[in-house]
């Protein structure tokens, strides 16, 4: 989910059916640190909506260190609200979104804009397609890029599209390292991999054809030529109703996964260390780190956060609903549940009330995860038991020093 420092969406906007009805006003961005008030002015800002966060960490590599502001949205519907609430200089459309595609997101956005208002959009994605770059422009973009994004493209896009935005001084884009890079490839490839195993399972060819362009996407950055070239086959014949068998074809993009993985465990010669993305073991001397347990029916926030924790030393379970939290508590009590607000079915409130059912305030913290800040729903959240808020944010700083803050308050520090 998407927070930066941005205002209620209209409700006009949202009886009309362009965007989603908006829960409440959204937290603004924390105050300013000392480094934030020494940063030059930004070049501009840009919105990224991406849903994979290799994809993202790219990208912000380039566009952060030339001195752009990047938001970023991880669904098309986070974008419609983003960009009503606030205006940004430079659009980047990612076009295979979890919910709605970047051509959809596009035409709400574009449906949405006031009057003499149309920022860039600039379609980021892997497909190669002869029809893509046509529909982009139907769809009311401006332009088709292939990723990744580079330094080289973002002075083309910034030349074009940001005439006024001059890139200050000393400001130059990075890459990710190949250690860096091989770290998130690991955890993206896993979960996409797992994806496409249960949509091949359920028959669901559109959400094989998603996973597959996904990790084509990360696969093709590491590089893994193999691989990236079954992920390619597995979307196009994904797309073709007159292919009815897809088991040989996910088979083969199986094989070369299960072929490819070993050797991203073991880091380049010569690269920096970098932490590990596994749980740390502990000597039996050793406490073992705390365990947060990750409420969230965002499968995308849930990878963020546990990216996060994890790279804090915490030990990190996940539960994609109210429900499975309840079971897993009873069965096995974490350090703490960090618990998003906003879920379908059993939400946030209904699930902390649940469990101080079975767990006392002192025996299990309950911090609520969300970026409402609502006083009114803020109350109720105390009453029905919550210790704490940790507030969401779209910047991976910001939201691990709201973790941190939230989790030390618990009493809770990282031991690794």
């Amino acid at each position: 989910m998407m927070y930066d420092k941005q205002t209620p969406v209209p409700s006009e906007a949202a009886q009309s059916g362009l965007l989603p009805a908006s829960p409440g006003p959204i937290m603004p961005a924390p105050p300013p640190t000392v480094e934030d008030r020494e940063t030059p002015e930004p070049a501009g800002s840009v919105l990224l909506v991406e849903d994979d966060l290799v994809n993202v960490e790219i990208a912000r590599a380039v566009l952060e260190p030339a001195g752009f502001a990047v938001s970023v949205a991880m669904t098309g519907r986070e974008a419609v609200v983003a960009t009503v609430s606030r205006r940004f200089d430079l659009i980047l459309m990612d076009i295979q979104l979890p919910d709605i595609d970047g051509f959809e997101t596009t035409r709400r956005i574009r449906a949405a804009e006031a009057p003499g208002r149309r920022t860039p959009i600039v379609a980021m994605t892997g497909s190669v397609g002869a029809q893509i770059p046509q529909r982009c422009l139907d769809a009311g973009m401006d332009g088709h890029e292939a990723k990744p994004l580079t330094a080289e493209l973002l002075a083309r896009l910034a030349a074009r599209w940001l005439p006024g935005h001059v890139s200050g001084p000393g400001r130059q884009a990075t890459s990710l390292s190949p250690a860096r890079l091989a770290a998130l490839f690991r955890e993206s490839a896993a979960r996409l991999v797992a994806d496409l195993r249960r949509a091949h399972a359920g028959a669901d060819r559109v959400a094989v054809m998603r996973a597959a362009h996904t990790l084509k996407s990360i696969s093709a950055r590491v590089p893994a030529s193999q691989l990236t070239a079954r992920c390619e086959q597995l979307e196009a014949v994904a797309g073709n109703p007159q292919v009815a068998d897809l088991g040989p074809v996910v088979a083969a993009l199986l094989d070369a996964y299960a072929a490819l993985d070993p050797s991203l465990q073991n880091e380049p010669a010569g690269a920096p260390a970098v932490a590990p993305t596994t749980e740390p073991v502990a000597t039996p001397a050793a406490q073992p780190a705390p365990l947060v347990l990750v409420v969230d029916d965002e499968e995308n926030e849930r990878f963020l956060v546990r990216h996060t924790l994890k790279r804090d030393g915490y030990r990190v379970e996940e539960c994609d609903s109210g429900q499975a939290a309840l079971a897993f508590c009873r069965d096995r009590r974490p350090d703490v549940v960090l618990l998003d607000g906003l879920m379908p079915g059993m939400d946030g409130i209904a699930t902390c009330v649940a469990l101080r059912a079975d767990f006392q305030p002192a025996d299990l913290p309950i911090l609520m995860y969300s970026g409402l800040s609502d006083p009114g729903w803020r109350a109720r959240a105390l009453q029905a038991g919550a210790n704490g808020f940790v507030d969401k944010s779209v910047g991976m700083n910001e939201l691990a020093a709201n973790l941190r803050a939230g989790l030390i308050a618990c009493g809770l520090a990282a031991r690794g």
